[in-house]
Formats: structure tokens, C-alpha cells, sequence
């Protein structure tokens, strides 16, 4: 009876180990993948100045850090 009841406990005990990990690397894949769906969007901007009484505006991208074109005389 008494080798009975450890043999049952070592199969649940295995079980219970070969389970576990899988469902902490589903996790973690599932944050991984969220960030980084999150990350890819680009932030842009536009970027005005006033020079010799004109008003300019460029477009800025605050992600790589790099300007988007010429500036663009508004009034």
C-alpha cells in the first residue's frame, strides 16, 4: 500500500512539473510579442519657427529623431 501511494504522488509530482513551464513560456511570449507591437509605431510632430516675420513648419520624427522633410512656409 505504502509503495502504492508513492508511486501515485511521483506520477502526480511529474505531471505537475512537465506542466508548469509550458504555460510560463506562453506568458512570456505573450508579453514579448505585446511590446513589441506596442514599440513599432513612430511619433511625429510638427515643429514650427518664425524667421524674418514668416511662419515655417517641419515635421519631425520624435521616434528615430530625424526631420521629415523640407520646411513649408504656412503664412
Amino acid at each position: 500500500m505504502k509503495k502504492c501511494k508513492r508511486a501515485i504522488l511521483v506520477i502526480i509530482a511529474i505531471f505537475m512539473l512537465s506542466v508548469s513551464p509550458v504555460y510560463a513560456m506562453m506568458d512570456i511570449y505573450s508579453m514579448v510579442v505585446q511590446q513589441q507591437s506596442l514599440a513599432s509605431a513612430d511619433i511625429f510632430e510638427w515643429v514650427f519657427k518664425i524667421e524674418n516675420g514668416k511662419y515655417y513648419k517641419r515635421l519631425y520624427n520624435s521616434t528615430t529623431g530625424q526631420w521629415i522633410g523640407d520646411w513649408i512656409l504656412v503664412a
